[in-house]
């Protein structure tokens, strides 16, 4: 039934558990709410309404799950205008919708990967970089 309804004390010792296991380099803090195993094969991207499971939340998904739907719309293309990359991830995940949370999530994780100079944009265009 998911952490969100669990009660403070577990979910005060499942932190505590994660931050043994992160200062023993086991796993690493992926954004605000996630884990991750340190030498885990890149996720792949799930379609959430074929899981069964389409989150209520867009902070349920992963960021690298978020970046590596983005990374995997640019590898078929040249480039892409940002809001068709912002539809098209939408439509990855599974969503029929792009809502204001999810398209502020999906936003959020073009702008991180901007900064780290995983992907270019140029004016409202954005393409893989060299380094991806």
């Amino acid at each position: 039934f998911g952490l969100k309804r669990t009660g403070t004390q577990i979910r005060d010792r499942i932190e505590q558990a994660l931050r043994v296991a992160e200062k023993v380099d086991r796993i690493w803090h992926v954004g605000l709410n996630f884990w991750d195993l340190v030498d885990r094969p890149i996720p792949r991207v799930r379609n959430h309404k074929d899981c069964g499971e389409t989150p209520l939340d867009p902070g349920d998904i992963c960021p690298l799950e978020y970046q590596q739907a983005v990374t995997n719309l640019l590898m078929g293309a040249l480039n892409a205008q940002r809001d068709e990359v912002v539809v098209a991830v939408t439509r990855m995940l599974g969503f029929d919708r792009t809502g204001p949370g999810l398209r502020a999530a999906i936003e959020w994780e073009i702008d991180e990967m901007v900064r780290e100079k995983l992907i270019i944009e140029s004016g409202s265009l954005l393409a893989l970089s060299s380094q991806s």
